[in-house]
């Protein structure tokens, strides 16, 4: 404690606590009505003005009350009321996000660097990738097989169907690389040895 004001018997006064809503002279600093009530106005059954009522407007309460709301909710749309009119019927049915990506990366020709290594036997070859968006693989092991969807030969731009033998990266539960979607034609590969 300091010594200040208790030699004279007198105690120092206290000093307010600076606070956000209190001015440096300790009044509450009060918030303008109008930022948080707005004019609502009715027209009565006579088509004069209606005396003009504040009411509370709270965006806190609107957005709370839009949480637990669906798209369709809020649109006042009823699900009964889209279903009448075939909408459901003609919906298709949705993949998982995992096969809507491979999709999306197979349809694209891959700008990546592809060099063959080796031939390990008659299904097992060795390939390096390179590409800036799905890394670099140096000596990855692709497998031959069959297509099970269609896509675009990751070497020449060829379009693969489903059925074609083709060579893809191998992988394994645990680890799968980033160029897993990616197929070269087994034909092509085995042209250019």
């Amino acid at each position: 404690m300091s010594r200040i004001g208790t030699a004279t018997g007198t105690t120092p006064e206290p000093r307010p606590r600076a606070h956000a809503n209190r001015r440096a002279n300790g009044e509450p600093e009060l918030r303008r009505k109008e930022t948080l009530y707005t004019d609502l106005r009715s027209e009565p059954a006579g088509g004069g003005m209606a005396p003009v009522t504040p009411a509370l407007h709270d965006p806190w309460t609107a957005t709370i009350s839009r949480l637990g709301k669906s798209p369709a909710q809020d649109s006042k749309l009823a699900s009964s009321d889209k279903c009448d009119k075939g909408a459901c019927a003609a919906r298709p049915a949705r993949r998982n996000a995992t096969a809507e990506r491979a999709q999306a990366a197979a349809s694209q020709h891959s700008d990546a660097v592809i060099t063959f290594v080796e031939r390990f036997g008659a299904k097992s070859i060795s390939i390096t990738w390179r590409d800036s968006t799905a890394g670099r693989y140096t000596e990855q092991l692709w497998v031959r097989r069959i297509a099970r969807s269609r896509g675009v030969c990751a070497l020449t731009g060829a379009s693969i169907v489903r059925g074609d033998a083709v060579y893809g990266p191998f992988s394994r539960p645990s680890s799968r690389p980033r160029n897993m979607s990616q197929m070269i034609l087994a034909d092509q590969l085995d042209d250019l040895e």
